[in-house]
């Protein structure tokens, strides 16, 4: 091939790289949206903003596919598609990263065991008083430990092994905490000692306990674990 059949090639590829790139997101987008999958990554609410890029992805793909390529600027325009293209791959790889035992793991047992709930009011409020075990957030153990010493409670979250424990009995019951996505998820975790559960990676459970206090810091006691499946918000709230 020589130096004019590979600039034509160039040419003819810069050309219809703009759409390309344009369709290949609106097609990621779709897929997150459609398969449920974005909520690995971002808050429920933040769905209408996808279905905004969703449509602005296929107007500018519609505009790249009609308008005529400048012919000066053909290796700018491979540059950025290529540019764009990355974070889709990257995005293949962590299909099945979701945020939980690794990425509470990453971010710190200790911080998560010791999450501050300063700044926190509604979310972290007990309940009016109720028949039967006090339904809580990990939220709320965690803002009003003592409190509950002593009292029965049930909360969900996943479990998983806690690594500075010595035995089986020693896992730990855990949260994120996510305003927009997952870039700024914060892990909210509690002691779990008595009843252990076999978890699977990621297991969410619904955990039925007695509240204690060790070492400053919240302990559940555990009398029931069972499975349940994921609340449709994954995610606690932050401070209003």
């Amino acid at each position: 091939m020589n130096e004019h059949q590979k600039a034509a090639s160039l040419a003819q590829l810069a050309t219809v790289a703009p759409s390309t790139v344009f369709l290949a997101w609106t097609f990621a987008l779709v897929w997150l949206i459609t398969s449920g999958y974005f909520d690995t990554f971002l808050r429920p609410q933040f769905v209408p903003l996808l279905l905004f890029a969703t449509l602005a992805l296929l107007i500018f793909a519609n505009a790249a596919i009609g308008r005529e390529r400048d012919h000066d600027g053909g290796g700018v325009t491979l540059t950025r598609a290529v540019i764009l293209i990355v974070p889709l791959v990257y995005l293949g790889f962590v299909f099945d990263d979701e945020l939980g035992e690794h990425a509470l793991k990453t971010k710190g047992i200790e911080a998560a065991t010791q999450f501050s709930t300063e700044g926190f009011s509604e979310e972290t409020k007990l309940p009016d008083e109720q028949d039967g075990d006090l339904e809580l957030t990990l939220l709320q153990v965690l803002a009003n430990k003592e409190e509950l010493i002593g009292r029965r409670i049930t909360t969900i979250g996943m479990i998983c092994q806690d690594p500075r424990g010595n035995s089986e009995n020693e896992q730990l019951l855990f949260r994120f905490l996510m305003v927009c996505c997952a870039a700024d998820a914060r892990p909210v975790a509690v002691r779990t000692v008595g009843k252990p559960y076999a978890a699977e990676v990621n297991d969410w459970v619904k955990l039925t306990g007695t509240v204690q206090i060790e070492d400053g810091t919240p302990v559940i006691t555990a009398e029931a674990i069972e499975p349940v499946s994921p609340p449709a918000d994954k995610f606690l709230e932050m401070p209003k």
